[in-house]
Parts: C-alpha cells; structure tokens; sequence
C-alpha cells in the first residue's frame, strides 16, 4: 500500500469547509468559494481597497477577510449579504458586486503566500467567523471613490419600505 500526500488545495479546501464552514472545492489544483447561503463579496483594486480600509477601521468596522490578486491587482473582499445591498446598480465606479452563483479563488493555506498568485490581505479567523454586513463594506468603499464615480442611487434607498397597491 502507497500512502501520497494529499494535494494542498484539497488540504486548503478542506480546512476552509471545516473551520470557517465555507462552501469550497477544488477545481484545478486552486481553491474556490462558493458565494451564496449569507455570503457576498466585493471585487476592487487594490488601491481603492487600501482607502476604504481606513474609513472602515475608523468607524469601527474590522477590515472582513481579504483576498489580494497580485496577477490582476485585484481584491475581494468577504461579507455578509443584507438586505440594502441588492446588485451591481448600487456600486461605485471600479468595484463589482458578486453573489451566488460567482465564486471566489481562495489562497491555498500552508503555502507560502510568495509562492501564490493569491494571499490574504486579511486572514479569515476559524474562532471568529463573524463577517461585516455588505451594506456598511459598500458605504465604506462608496465614501472613498471620487464623487463621479458614485452610484445614482445611495445605499439606503433599497432599504426603504415601499406600500405596495392592491
């Protein structure tokens, strides 16, 4: 009997499904999450995502787990989904909203992150999963891009109650 050693991403996958309780899988030798089930994320530069770090650091918000593209010099940025946040019509120039059923390419964990395409800007924490609401992440990224860039519609508007007729 030959023993091998699992694939580090099926480590990582497996380590991201049992101590953060994320929906992940393996797919060609990188880890990606599922979004969906409570989870959203916010894809930006990563300069954009440097000033809105600040502004949520400042209003007491600690900065969600991060993930950083060196490739594309890109992040994302994990939350939970709200009811404010309804879609791509509400964000800034420069920042995508995903949803399920995008998905999100993860670190590999226990690799080193020089070695890695992808590190985290900010690690996730198995004993504390709690994520920022996406509504306060998306009011901290639209106070930080120039006024031009701002959505037409602000944050609040899809939480107000609408009387519907009949």
């Amino acid at each position: 009997m030959v023993l091998t050693k699992p694939e580090p991403a099926q480590v990582g996958a497996q380590w991201y499904r049992e101590r953060m309780l994320w929906n992940t899988a393996v797919a060609g030798g990188s880890i990606v999450l599922s979004l969906g089930g409570g989870l959203v994320a916010f894809e930006t530069t990563a300069s954009l995502l440097l000033r809105a770090r600040k502004v949520m650091e400042d209003s007491g918000i600690e900065m969600p787990p991060t993930v950083l593209d060196r490739r594309g010099r890109t992040a994302v940025v994990l939350a939970e989904s709200d009811g404010a946040v309804l879609g791509q019509c509400q964000m800034p120039g420069g920042v995508r909203y995903l949803m399920a059923p995008s998905t999100v390419e993860l670190p590999v964990v226990h690799v080193a992150a020089a070695a890695q395409d992808r590190s985290w800007v900010r690690c996730p924490k198995a004993d504390d999963r709690r994520l920022p609401s996406a509504s306060s992440v998306l009011a901290a990224l639209i106070a930080v891009v120039p006024p031009g860039l701002r959505p037409a519609r602000p944050v609040t508007a899809a939480a107000r109650t609408r009387t519907l007729i009949g």
